[in-house]
């Protein structure tokens, strides 16, 4: 039995996470094509410093944050709440956990092509296989909402 909520919900994080990636590409895109910002810091040392740490710190951060996180606001969902609840709580905090990992990835990207500087490249590497740890299921949707799919069956 399909739920209109499920699938709606399912539709709408698809799309958020498809919107991620799309963002992060575009700016690989442009990156790549060879803009004028591209190094426009590399040879400024104290620069390149403050932007491979805080590209660091901010993926350090971000990853466990969102990963946790979302878990542990997710496991906040009681088998008496209504479905339409539990899908609207799995899709803003679905949300929220690509908003930490795009910030932490635009950051890195930045650094990146502003420094030219490997570190950042390799933190938007570390937060882009993150985000493989997000894609959205219904396996996954179904795991978080079946206490509240097997209450409503029973009634």
């Amino acid at each position: 039995m399909e739920n209109k909520y499920v699938t709606a919900t399912l539709k709408s994080i698809k799309k958020t996470y498809y919107l991620f990636w799309l963002i992060l590409v575009a700016i690989v895109v442009v990156g790549e094509i060879g803009t004028d910002w591209n190094g426009i810091y590399a040879d400024n040392g104290m620069f390149t410093y403050v932007a491979e740490t805080v590209s660091i710190l901010v993926t350090g951060i971000s990853i466990p944050l969102a990963l946790k996180l979302f878990g542990k606001k997710i496991k906040s969902i009681q088998p008496s709440d209504s479905i339409e609840y539990g899908s609207a709580l799995y899709q803003k905090w679905f949300g929220f956990r690509l908003l930490i990992l795009g910030v932490a990835a635009i950051v890195s990207l930045f650094t990146h092509y502003l420094a030219m500087s490997y570190t950042g490249s390799l933190c938007a590497i570390l937060v882009g296989f993150a985000a493989l740890f997000c894609i959205p299921s219904r396996n996954k949707l179904y795991f978080v909402l079946e206490p509240i799919i097997n209450k409503e069956i029973k009634e």
